[in-house]
């Protein structure tokens, strides 16, 4: 039987492996309604090369700048040697829009889930918007 201490420990490590994941990254040279517009279509029409998107719910706070995606994602996964084995993901995330200059957006994966895959959706919402956006308009001086 585990003493005490060793359950309080065994429970702090696993609050460190699964739980809320968060991180905020800035879009340098745009502007907050072309991060905003960008963040909503991500939200509503995401792509994934190996996963399928079984379900998508997407609310859009725009007085806060907030967006709420509830989504769940399957896959075959085929492992050498062994069959295919079908995966699901549920996936809980808040995307909130900080109008500063620049921008910052900040995605935070909220159901309790294994960290690196937090940080694996939160990649992907990340990789799509710097991918909707496209490279930054410069102006040249000069002509």
């Amino acid at each position: 039987m585990m003493s005490r201490s060793h359950t309080l420990a065994l429970l702090g490590c696993l609050a460190l492996l699964v739980g809320c994941t968060s991180r905020s990254e800035v879009f340098d040279g745009r502007s907050p309604e072309q991060v905003w517009t960008a963040m909503v279509t991500v939200a509503e029409e995401p792509r994934y090369e190996k996963w399928i998107v079984v379900e998508n719910n997407v609310w859009v706070d725009a007085v806060f700048d907030r967006v709420e995606i509830q989504r769940t994602l399957k896959r075959d996964h085929h492992s050498h040697g062994s069959g295919a084995v079908r995966e699901t993901q549920d996936l809980e995330m808040q995307v909130v829009l900080e109008r500063t200059e620049p921008p910052a957006v900040t995605v935070t994966v909220r159901n309790a889930m294994i960290r690196g895959k937090g940080i694996m959706a939160i990649d992907h919402f990340m990789m799509e918007l710097r991918d909707l956006l496209g490279p930054r308009e410069t102006v040249s001086a000069g002509g």
